[in-house]
Protein backbone atom coordinates (compact mmCIF):
# COMPACT_ATOMS: atom_id res chain seq x y z
CA UNK A 1 0.00 0.00 0.00
CA UNK A 2 3.28 2.58 1.14
CA UNK A 3 4.41 1.88 -2.38
CA UNK A 4 1.35 2.67 -4.40
CA UNK A 5 1.15 5.94 -2.63
CA UNK A 6 4.45 6.61 -2.85
CA UNK A 7 4.29 6.04 -6.87
CA UNK A 8 0.76 8.06 -7.06
CA UNK A 9 2.43 11.18 -5.10
CA UNK A 10 5.73 11.49 -7.07
CA UNK A 11 3.72 11.10 -10.00
CA UNK A 12 1.96 14.02 -9.13
CA UNK A 13 5.43 15.27 -8.49
CA UNK A 14 6.56 15.02 -12.09
CA UNK A 15 2.78 16.37 -13.13
CA UNK A 16 3.60 20.00 -11.52
CA UNK A 17 6.52 20.45 -12.19
CA UNK A 18 5.41 20.06 -16.38
CA UNK A 19 3.11 22.27 -15.63
CA UNK A 20 4.96 25.40 -14.10
CA UNK A 21 7.07 24.49 -17.20
CA UNK A 22 4.17 25.23 -19.25
CA UNK A 23 3.97 21.63 -19.85
CA UNK A 24 0.89 19.48 -20.18
CA UNK A 25 0.74 18.61 -16.25
CA UNK A 26 -1.61 16.04 -16.90
CA UNK A 27 0.31 14.49 -19.38
CA UNK A 28 3.31 14.16 -17.71
CA UNK A 29 1.28 12.58 -14.82
CA UNK A 30 0.02 9.80 -16.92
CA UNK A 31 3.41 8.70 -18.26
CA UNK A 32 4.93 8.81 -14.95
CA UNK A 33 1.88 6.74 -14.32
CA UNK A 34 2.08 4.31 -16.51
CA UNK A 35 5.78 4.32 -16.83
CA UNK A 36 7.57 5.12 -13.88
CA UNK A 37 7.29 8.31 -11.47
CA UNK A 38 11.32 8.67 -12.11
CA UNK A 39 11.14 8.95 -15.80
CA UNK A 40 8.21 11.19 -15.13
CA UNK A 41 10.24 13.65 -13.21
CA UNK A 42 13.10 13.45 -15.63
CA UNK A 43 11.09 14.36 -18.39
CA UNK A 44 9.79 17.23 -16.74
CA UNK A 45 12.89 18.30 -15.22
CA UNK A 46 14.57 18.18 -18.84
CA UNK A 47 11.87 19.41 -20.74
CA UNK A 48 12.28 23.09 -22.18
CA UNK A 49 9.76 26.17 -21.13
CA UNK A 50 6.91 26.28 -23.05
CA UNK A 51 7.39 29.44 -25.86
CA UNK A 52 3.79 30.43 -24.99
CA UNK A 53 4.84 30.81 -21.39
CA UNK A 54 7.74 32.70 -22.71
CA UNK A 55 5.57 34.77 -24.68
CA UNK A 56 3.64 35.70 -21.81
CA UNK A 57 6.20 36.79 -19.73
CA UNK A 58 7.76 38.87 -22.64
CA UNK A 59 4.24 40.81 -22.82
CA UNK A 60 4.68 41.49 -18.88
CA UNK A 61 8.55 42.04 -19.32
CA UNK A 62 9.41 39.45 -17.12
CA UNK A 63 11.17 37.42 -19.67
CA UNK A 64 14.94 36.31 -20.39
CA UNK A 65 14.20 35.27 -24.26
CA UNK A 66 12.08 38.05 -25.66
CA UNK A 67 11.37 41.53 -26.18
CA UNK A 68 8.74 43.87 -27.40
CA UNK A 69 9.83 45.27 -30.70
CA UNK A 70 9.36 49.19 -29.65
CA UNK A 71 8.72 50.14 -33.09
CA UNK A 72 5.20 47.39 -33.59
CA UNK A 73 4.81 46.17 -29.86
CA UNK A 74 5.70 42.72 -31.46
CA UNK A 75 6.97 39.93 -29.14
CA UNK A 76 10.86 38.95 -30.63
CA UNK A 77 13.82 37.50 -29.53
CA UNK A 78 15.75 39.73 -27.18
CA UNK A 79 19.17 39.28 -29.26
CA UNK A 80 17.34 40.58 -32.65
CA UNK A 81 19.36 43.33 -34.51
CA UNK A 82 15.98 43.65 -36.83
CA UNK A 83 12.40 43.08 -36.48
CA UNK A 84 10.64 40.20 -38.51
CA UNK A 85 6.90 41.96 -38.58
CA UNK A 86 7.56 45.51 -39.54
CA UNK A 87 11.51 45.43 -40.22
CA UNK A 88 12.72 48.09 -37.84
CA UNK A 89 16.20 48.36 -37.43
CA UNK A 90 16.73 47.42 -33.30
CA UNK A 91 20.62 47.87 -33.42
CA UNK A 92 20.30 51.20 -33.96
CA UNK A 93 17.60 51.99 -30.88
CA UNK A 94 19.35 50.22 -28.93
CA UNK A 95 22.80 52.31 -29.29
CA UNK A 96 20.89 55.37 -28.93
CA UNK A 97 18.90 54.52 -25.79
CA UNK A 98 22.55 53.53 -24.25
CA UNK A 99 24.32 57.24 -25.55
CA UNK A 100 21.60 60.19 -25.39
CA UNK A 101 22.64 62.39 -27.72
CA UNK A 102 23.89 65.70 -26.27
CA UNK A 103 23.30 68.59 -27.81
CA UNK A 104 23.21 72.33 -26.43
CA UNK A 105 20.24 74.54 -26.84
CA UNK A 106 22.52 77.37 -28.33
CA UNK A 107 26.28 78.64 -28.22
CA UNK A 108 26.18 80.99 -25.63
CA UNK A 109 24.70 77.72 -23.06
CA UNK A 110 27.82 75.75 -24.76
CA UNK A 111 30.38 78.29 -24.05
CA UNK A 112 28.74 78.91 -20.03
CA UNK A 113 29.32 75.10 -20.01
CA UNK A 114 32.93 74.97 -20.81
CA UNK A 115 33.64 78.31 -19.04
CA UNK A 116 32.33 76.49 -15.95
CA UNK A 117 33.87 73.31 -16.62
CA UNK A 118 37.40 75.25 -17.00
CA UNK A 119 36.87 76.86 -14.19
CA UNK A 120 37.23 74.42 -12.24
Amino acid sequence: MDLVLWWLGLSVLAGVLAGNKGRSGFGFFLLALVLSPLIGILGALIAAPSTAVEMEKAQRGTSDVYKRCPMCAETIRKEALKCRYCGADLAKNQEKAAVPDYQPTSAASAWASCSVFLSM
